[in-house]
């Protein structure tokens, strides 16, 4: 049974200020991953429930709820001081406009669960059952359903279109926090750089729904580049409008996939393939030359793809994550039809066992709703470049996003912002974040 904390944010003095929280839902409406410092650290582990009470000045009160994605590991103090600190990641959900009422106020607090002092106190305060049962009545009433997103989602309806992302707005994030601006320099790039790729006479389907015939043209700002703009222009009576734009992370490594399934946005002009690996491991991304290639596609055979990332955000694991040690009666426990692998001491006894996580590799691409994004985790396993793209900073490198037991892998080059680790990157640094996938198919002579 997951146990329920609350948890505590003054917007005034906490590193997590009010416009980073606007940021968030206005890039991840439907959740957005963290990390927060937790009081009573001891007894809480992954899966367990939080609430998120807001404090200080303004909408006060308990403003969004969440689960843990992480045990707790110990890093930095957030405020700058030598403090011991225990962080947990979270993952954050059903968030209240900041600017509104919260969920439910410091009032309806107090007068539900008037022991507990709630507008101020640590962040990470344990909840008795009795406690979190009456607080969750009180989210029930004031919101409604308890339930996760995953657990009430409803199945898609498989004959409607797939359009996750189709502005690319989210992808833009990518490149910087400040989306207007970032949104300006690339319109000023376009203008200036932007060369046209290809054009098709297509059947097209606009914003509203309704199709005509018309020219799309595909422009690219530079390919040779390690970060692209491509962008779709539609040509009627010597006119252009611009359709849709997106970064691309160059590269011309191939590795051979299956296609399973093509997930085609409602404007015929682009998609997210799923693709399987040795005939076990599904990978998704976001297929930058779809229009160009579509036709050439038939699910069920090999083709050769090129595969890269870019990074919504990433960060280093934590010393406390990289390695893990198994208890001697756990040890004995796993090892009892081979004590050979057991170590012991002088006197006989069961020593510990390390395990050395530094080298784990994952990449979860769990969301149907926007297969060709992913939790990733991997070292680095190449030189790490430092790159600059419309006047911000960047981290070029290779991670991996599969590995097996026979050592077969896949790397790719992932783009991060370098505002996003604390110190310079190296090689065989291990990271972790949410990616966004891309591919495009290659011709193997």
């Amino acid at each position: 049974m997951p146990k329920t904390y609350i948890l505590r944010w003054n917007p005034a003095i906490s590193s997590f200020k009010l416009e980073k929280y606007r940021d968030a839902l206005n890039r991840f409406s439907n959740g957005w991953e963290s990390n927060w410092s937790v009081y009573e650290y001891n007894k809480a582990c992954k899966g367990d429930h939080f609430y998120m009470v807001r404090v200080g000045e303004g909408n006060t009160g308990v403003v969004f709820r969440g689960e843990f994605t992480s045990d707790p590991y110990e890093d930095e103090d957030w405020a700058g001081t030598d403090k011991k600190r225990f962080y947990m990641d979270i993952e954050a959900c059903d968030c209240a406009d900041p600017d509104k009422p919260a969920h439910i106020t410091m009032e309806e607090l107090y007068k539900a669960i008037p022991e507990i002092e709630w507008d101020h106190g640590h962040s990470g305060v344990l909840l008795t059952d009795e406690q979190a049962g009456k607080l969750d009545e009180l989210w029930k009433e004031n919101v409604g359903d308890l339930s996760w997103h995953d657990e009430n989602e409803e199945e898609p309806d498989p004959d409607a279109p797939f359009d996750a992302d189709q502005d690319h707005g989210i992808h833009i994030y990518c490149i910087d926090d400040d989306l207007e601006k970032t949104v300006n320099d690339v319109f000023e790039l376009l203008v200036k750089k932007q060369q046209p790729l290809y054009a098709f006479d297509i059947t097209y389907k606009d914003e509203n729904g309704k199709s005509h015939k018309t020219s799309i043209m595909m422009m690219s700002t530079d390919e040779s580049k390690d970060i692209t703009i491509r962008s779709f222009l539609e040509l009627q009576n010597n006119d252009k409008r611009l359709i849709t734009f997106f970064p691309y992370v160059t590269n011309d490594k191939a590795i051979k996939l299956k296609l399973e399934k093509i997930n085609e946005y409602s404007n015929g002009l682009e998609a997210v393939l799923t693709c399987k690996y040795k005939n076990e491991t599904e990978i998704h991304f976001y297929d930058v030359d779809y229009l160009l290639r579509k036709d050439e596609y038939k699910t069920g055979e090999y083709y050769s793809f090129t595969l890269s990332a870019m990074a919504y955000y990433a960060k280093r694991v934590p010393k406390s994550e990289l390695s893990i040690t198994i208890k001697p009666e756990d040890v004995e426990n796993i090892f009892e039809n081979a004590p050979e692998m057991i170590e012991k001491d002088e006197s006989g006894n069961t020593l510990p066992m390390t395990l050395q996580l530094d080298q784990t590799v994952s990449c979860l691409q769990l969301d149907g709703r926007y297969p060709d994004n992913g939790k990733f985790q991997s070292p680095v396993v190449s030189r790490v470049r430092s790159i600059k793209f419309l006047s911000h900073d960047f981290y070029r490198m290779e991670i991996k996003i599969y590995q097996d037991e026979d050592s077969d892998y896949i790397s790719i080059p992932l783009i991060a912002r370098k505002d996003f680790f604390d110190e310079p990157l190296k090689k065989g640094t291990a990271i972790k974040g949410q990616l966004w996938l891309q591919g495009k198919l290659i011709d193997i002579s």
